[in-house]
């Protein structure tokens, strides 16, 4: 089984590289959250000084008591611990957060095969998403339907912010939707990429390709098959044979400090026949692989031009 799965910033969207959207992204929600920081901060600094690092010990008890155990959100028992349910799962999702933060801008796949401790930490992030999604989806029904009184504001007080709420409350859903849908994607994309090794390699290629440096795994896969593919084409039987009656031995440990463009050597042994020879490069994303029932030297490419540049060269000279 694939141990990674290539990361998002090596994909493109729309003519853009991964790592160039998110990046611009993140510069973008930087840039805004700065902007609001900057307007809460005002306030504070044009007001009057107060020294606040005396009584650094019971400053920092008071913080871990009413910010990280929420000591006063009981108070209110359904909204109160609907409060808490929600900061907890945040607090739970910041790691995973960042984490998926930095995927968008590296080249570093996501990893498929887990530890027992980080097992166990996705399968608690995912509870925690779908807690908080459903958390949010109460407050908005009681935002809307089931309004407490002391949600209502007087008039000499302004009015109150239901829509603004709302608002808070369903970009936060969305997020913890868009946790979901990765998580739910990352398992069935490494069932699929299972399922295809385990059917169509065998028990020596899955091993050869899981030894590999994740980042180059996908491209290892990519090889195997296709110099299955091309054995089975040059033997005239195609798809109809098991594609584990054909072996393929290469230098996958080197496959991630191949060069492109450049041709490497492959043998394939076969079920009853003679092992055949052959070669692959990969260039500019595209892999190729060549097989012959005779060991030569590497293929040699051949440039030609298109047609129309030749009948354009003709009609400069006629006139």
């Amino acid at each position: 089984m694939l141990e990674a799965i290539p990361s998002p910033a090596q994909a493109t969207y729309w003519f853009v590289s991964g790592s160039t959207l998110f990046w611009t992204m993140h510069i973008l929600g930087l840039g805004c959250f700065a902007y609001i920081v900057t307007k809460r901060l005002t306030p504070l600094v044009q007001a009057e000084k107060d020294f606040r690092l005396d009584r650094p010990t019971d400053r920092l008890g008071r913080v871990l008591k009413f910010w990280f155990a929420q000591w006063k959100h009981p108070r209110y028992r359904t909204a109160g611990i609907m409060h808490i349910l929600i900061f907890a799962g945040f607090i739970i999702l910041a790691i995973h957060t960042f984490v998926l933060l930095g995927l968008g801008t590296s080249g570093v796949g996501i990893g498929a095969s887990e530890s027992g401790v980080r097992h166990s930490y996705d399968l608690i992030t995912n509870y925690a998403a779908t807690v908080v999604f459903l958390c949010m989806i109460f407050a908005a029904v009681r935002r809307l339907v089931f309004k407490p009184t002391r949600y209502n504001v007087p008039a000499r007080y302004g009015k109150a912010h239901t829509a603004d709420a709302i608002f808070l409350l369903s970009l936060i859903a969305l997020l913890m939707f868009a946790e979901s849908v990765f998580e739910a994607s990352k398992v069935a994309l490494l069932a699929r990429q299972g399922s295809s090794l385990v059917d169509y390699f065998t028990f020596e290629e899955q091993e050869l390709v899981s030894k590999i440096p994740s980042a180059a795994q996908p491209l290892a896969a990519s090889l195997v098959w296709s110099a299955k593919e091309s054995v089975l084409k040059a033997l005239h039987v195609g798809l109809r044979a098991d594609t584990r009656s054909v072996a393929v031995d290469t230098s996958l440990q080197n496959i991630a400090a191949a060069k492109d463009c450049d041709w490497h050597p492959l043998l394939i042994p076969c079920d009853g026949a003679t092992p055949l020879h052959g070669w692959w490069r990969c260039e500019r994303n595209v892999l190729r692989t060549v097989v012959s029932d005779a060991d030569h030297e590497p293929p040699l490419t051949l440039a030609a031009r298109h047609p129309s540049t030749f009948l354009r060269v003709g009609r400069l000279k006629r006139q």
